[in-house]
């Protein structure tokens, strides 16, 4: 009898405890980096423009095509959760050499929750970049938490 009595409650524990509100994530997990592209008018003077991209591609082997062929004011791009730097290849579509944008950062696991897990945020640390087309790049938000925020300008 107390065997039995022992059973239940040990069973009634386990099931209470398994039972915790774990939810459907309905937050986004996907953290990417947002570059806006600028025209730029002079030293102290610049305007969104919209850039047309013959592609954009990863460095990463093997290279991952991520954009092919359309205008954007700016694009959001993955960066690599398991290295401390991501590299991509900017080819715009009337020219014939493309531009590299090497960025350095650090990773931060986050937990969001149970039911979404964890997330990997960034914080920009620096960025090189070839200036076949581009005049120049600055960092705006260092914090890559989401991607309705931009990161990265590059001025053409």
């Amino acid at each position: 009898m107390r065997f039995r009595l022992w059973t239940i409650v040990c069973l009634l524990m386990i099931i209470s405890a398994c039972n915790q509100d774990i939810k459907i994530c309905e937050e986004p997990t996907d953290v990417k980096l947002t570059i806006g592209f600028y025209h730029k008018i002079d030293s102290t003077q610049y305007q969104d423009t919209s850039l047309s991209l013959a592609y954009v591609q990863t460095l990463h082997q093997p290279p991952v095509l991520l954009i092919d062929t359309s205008t954007f004011q700016s694009i959001s791009l993955p960066l690599n959760q398991l290295a401390d730097s991501s590299g991509f290849i900017i080819q715009p579509d009337s020219v014939n050499l493309a531009d590299t944008i090497l960025i350095y950062y650090a990773r931060q696991q986050k937990l969001l929750s149970p039911g979404c897990g964890f997330v990997t945020f960034f914080t920009i640390d620096t960025i090189h970049y070839t200036t076949h087309h581009i005049d120049s790049a600055s960092v705006v938000n260092k914090s890559v938490i989401n991607i309705h925020e931009e990161h990265i300008r590059l001025f053409y």
